[in-house]
């Protein structure tokens, strides 16, 4: 059986397949392509390797959802860390699954399973000035909808991201990565990983 390895609450998603792999000495961990995905399958390739009782080969930045979905039920991966919001909605196709015991049943007929939670909630948040929050008596996310007149932003320098940007595409194209630090080609950028990420001395 397959694994995914869910991130909403934090899972792996596992192909029936890792028995059998790692019978055969190598567990094939894949990731998508953004930072997250990169550093959890790199955690649990070198648990797999810590253990000692399979070799893990890296498929880190297969891409998409899509993607790295069908390189785990086609067995071209043998486990993935996605997230349990994804599972039900997206590639199961239904919001009413809400506990990783409702998702790990519907993935069996896939010949996939998941791990238990890793531990861990990514959600979302919004930042707001509280003198502003209390003002407009801003408590939840929701509470913006009495509010059309506020506007989400970034700023650059003090000033609007879009108005600093230059006009031309490749400045436009190297402008974020410059803004968060990231060369092309580092995760979160959609390009390879690099080989010191993870490497252990």
């Amino acid at each position: 059986m397959r694994a995914l390895i869910g991130m909403g609450l934090g899972i792996l998603l596992l192909h029936g397949s890792v028995v059998s792999a790692a019978e055969d000495g190598v567990i094939r961990v894949g990731s998508k392509s953004f930072t997250e995905s990169y550093i959890l399958a790199e955690i649990a390739a070198q648990v797999i390797e810590r253990v000692g009782e399979a070799r893990a080969e890296r498929r880190h930045g297969l891409g998409g959802t899509g993607i790295t979905y069908r390189a785990i039920a086609s067995g071209a991966i043998d486990l993935y860390p996605e997230y349990t919001g994804t599972l039900a909605r997206i590639i199961l196709k239904d919001p009413a699954l809400r506990t990783p015991e409702a998702i790990r049943a519907r993935l069996l007929a896939s010949g996939l399973t998941m791990s238990e939670p890793l531990g861990f909630s990514n959600t979302y948040a919004l930042a707001v000035r509280a003198e502003t929050a209390e003002r407009r008596g801003l408590r939840r996310i929701s509470d913006l909808a009495r509010h059309p007149e506020l506007k989400a932003g970034c700023l650059l320098d003090g000033r609007p991201a879009r108005a600093a940007a230059p006009p031309d595409p490749p400045g436009r194209q190297a402008l974020l990565p410059r803004l968060l630090g990231r060369a092309p080609g580092a995760p979160g950028h959609g390009g390879a990983l690099p080989a010191h990420v993870g490497a252990t001395p």
